[in-house]
């Protein structure tokens, strides 16, 4: 047995599709063994994915293989491809996302069943479990396609993406979002970029790179006093991505979503300023 890829399919919680493929073959007699046994099926197959060794944590069961109910051995080598599932809960998902760093995963698969012969059912010699290296790439897109990176995304106004002074900002927000999934750490650093393009619109259109005034107009003095820390706060964490030193942690996703979405925030608030 192998496994090409995984995905997700639609579940009520998150739900990892195994394609796979095996090869069943007619056992051949040899001296000392039975004579040729052809034309055995699998009667039951299941097992558990775990994550990281092949003794690790187990993530969850994997569903009886679809496609492999009526197959038969065969005396030459033919591919049969099938799917397995595994249903993963949101919090097993998280645990292994704060763990996991930003690399390949690697997945072990355990797996017992039955062979049906002449309608006798034997168990199956336990196999030993395989491991399998899943690219960030796919576990990422996985992780997207299950719902586990759903969180609300604030549109970016027309007047930020048609040629306004904010369009560049606008342009790095983008490069953050696209960035926040794989790299969190790289889209915080595209933050202070955001930050630093807003400043210079407020600079161009006759404003000194100050976010004060600007945000004094829209929601008052004390409030503006407040939106200036935040800001302060965010360039501050954005700039520290930037420099390596011993004792920082690498940016988690949860993190770099927070920090993105509040970037997403503050230039939409402009963006409805320059509407006005």
């Amino acid at each position: 047995m192998w496994v090409r890829e995984i995905s997700a399919a639609p579940a009520f919680q998150p739900r990892l599709v195994l394609s796979a493929g095996c090869q069943i073959l007619d056992a051949a007699s040899q001296p000392g063994n039975p004579p040729n046994i052809k034309g055995y099926q699998i009667a039951a197959l299941g097992g558990q994915l775990c994550w990281g060794t092949s003794n690790g944590p187990v993530i969850g069961d994997l569903s009886f293989p679809r496609n492999l109910e009526k197959l038969l051995s065969q005396p030459k080598p033919i591919e049969h491809p099938f799917e397995m599932s595994c249903d993963i809960p949101y919090h097993v998902l998280s645990r292994i996302e704060r763990l996991r760093g930003a690399g390949p995963i690697v997945l072990w698969i355990d797996l017992s069943g039955w062979w049906a012969v002449n309608s006798q059912v034997y168990p199956m010699l336990p196999p030993p479990a395989w491991g399998i290296e899943v690219p960030a790439e796919m576990w990422d897109k996985f992780l997207d396609k299950s719902g586990y990176f759903n969180f609300n995304v604030i549109t970016i106004r027309d007047a930020m993406a048609g040629g306004g002074h904010l369009a560049p900002a606008a342009a790095y927000l983008r490069d953050a979002r696209e960035l926040v999934s794989a790299r969190p750490q790289a889209a915080v650093a595209k933050c202070r970029h955001v930050l630093e393009a807003v400043e210079a619109a407020l600079e161009i259109e006759g404003r000194p790179p100050n976010w004060a005034p600007l945000l004094e107009s829209l929601a008052g003095n004390q409030r503006a006093k407040g939106y200036c820390k935040i800001i302060h706060g965010l360039k501050k964490v954005s700039s520290a991505t930037h420099h390596d030193t011993s004792d920082e942690k690498d940016v988690s996703r949860a993190e770099g979503k927070a920090l993105v979405l509040i970037c997403e925030a503050l230039v939409e608030l402009l963006g409805a300023e320059a509407e006005e």
